[in-house]
């Protein structure tokens, strides 16, 4: 609908039917997230709409209490929401929406409230994701009993061990993980999806434990289960070979990880659309290998392709626009494009310090980047370009060269907490 036609019936509706209005919108948007596969296509451009539509309902619940407060209903279409902007990474969003559900309920965000779980589980996904790991540890360690057995408990304490992962905390994750493969294979199927995706997770663990054996041991298990059971074009099983193809690399099988990346990012292409992200980070993944193998021309090309896509469609301090824009200016780097790869890290350096502060770990990351690109562009005018190091073969989960530390902060997960999905 025209942005006009659509204004010329809202004023001439009654206050009533706004609110009726509203109240439908809020219902189709939150339930948005349980969506059947004929929506898929359309799931990723939801976004704005759901921007413009929590802006109308703060107006309007602001308009219609007297009290301070959210109703129920509205408390609970928030949380949909919030956990649906997760999915979209609107990351910004979900934090200044969970940061007014607590502000107008008058709960302190550092100590978790009792019957108020849920609001304190998206925080801690929203700090994951920000990559503020000790934030994420301090409120699910305030929530989980690790004896516990239920399957929320066993939920919590997944997204708990991936919190500890990415926050280097390994031996820790490994444990917690390994724990809950023992609960789960003696309660469920091996061929259950949560206890296939903990698996997967293990051998992240194992893998950037240093333990790359187990690793490749971890990952086959799980594809081989999967290649019984789900065809060959199944997201699941296409994340278990894009695992299996990082944990080859680790391993120093370079041949195998590109055929194996090659074949997922055909699979993809041909059936998902060309805005969809797990074809965009299938996509990224392989150029992060092609650019390990010194193919910084496909490498390039993919990067160029991802960031134009993305800059189409998701707004600008996106993170997963970012993290393109980094990994493509790291592989300009090392192509000699260093203008262009100096432009592109100082773009990523004011992202970061409006969206997560200067402080923060991305930014710092992304600083020594941009240190570096120009200290090449020195001493090329000096006559002594440096050498530039190779790229470490690390798990997708990383996704960053070894001085990109800004990278870390882009997960390779798609769904629930930290990669889980919550046994309602």
């Amino acid at each position: 609908m025209h942005p006009l036609t659509h204004t010329w019936i809202n004023l001439r509706q009654s206050q009533a039917t706004k609110d009726e209005s509203l109240r439908k919108s809020q219902c189709i948007i939150a339930l948005s997230r349980y969506y059947q596969a004929e929506w898929q296509p359309y799931r990723y451009h939801v976004g704005l709409h759901i921007l413009s539509l929590l802006d109308r309902s703060r107006q309007a619940n602001q308009a219609n209490q007297a009290n301070r407060g959210l109703s129920d209903f509205l408390l609970r279409v928030y949380v949909r929401i919030g956990c649906l902007l997760l999915d979209l990474r609107y990351d910004q969003k979900a934090e200044e929406l969970m940061e007014h559900i607590c502000n107008e309920l008058r709960i302190d965000r550092t100590h978790v409230t009792e019957g108020f779980e849920v609001i304190f589980e998206i925080s801690a996904r929203i700090a994951h994701q920000h990559g503020d790991y000790k934030r994420s540890i301090g409120i699910l360690e305030q929530m989980v009993n690790i004896d516990a057995t239920t399957p929320y408990q066993l939920y919590l304490q997944h997204g708990l061990a991936c919190a500890y992962l990415d926050d280097r905390q390994t031996r820790k994750a490994i444990d917690i993980y390994e724990r809950i493969i023992t609960i789960k294979k003696t309660t469920c199927s091996e061929t259950d999806s949560n206890l296939l995706t903990t698996m997967r997770n293990l051998g992240r663990a194992y893998l950037r434990n240093n333990q790359v054996e187990k690793a490749i041991n971890q990952f086959g298990q799980v594809l081989q289960i999967q290649e019984t059971t789900l065809d060959e074009t199944h997201p699941n099983r296409l994340s278990s070979q894009l695992q299996l193809a990082s944990a080859y690399l680790s391993d120093g099988q370079i041949n195998e990880a590109i055929n194996m990346l090659e074949r997922v990012v055909q699979i993809r292409e041909t059936t998902l659309d060309e805005t969809n992200p797990d074809r965009l980070a299938s996509q990224q993944e392989l150029a992060r290998v092609y650019l390990y193998n010194k193919q910084l021309a496909e490498a390039i090309d993919i990067y160029e392709e991802i960031v134009r896509i993305r800059k189409e469609t998701l707004e600008e301090t996106n993170f997963d626009i970012i993290n393109s824009q980094c990994w493509l200016a790291e592989a300009y780097l090392r192509n000699g494009q260093v203008k262009q790869a100096i432009d592109l890290f100082e773009h990523a350096a004011q992202i970061y310090e409006r969206t997560l502060g200067e402080t923060h770990p991305s930014r710092i990351g992304v600083l020594e980047d941009l240190a570096y690109a120009r200290s090449v562009v020195a001493e090329n005018a000096a006559g002594t370009p440096p050498a530039t190091p190779d790229v470490p073969a690390e798990q997708p989960s990383s996704h960053k060269p070894k001085r990109c530390k800004m990278r870390q902060i882009i997960p390779f997960r798609r769904r629930g907490l930290m990669g889980h999905r919550r046994d309602d």
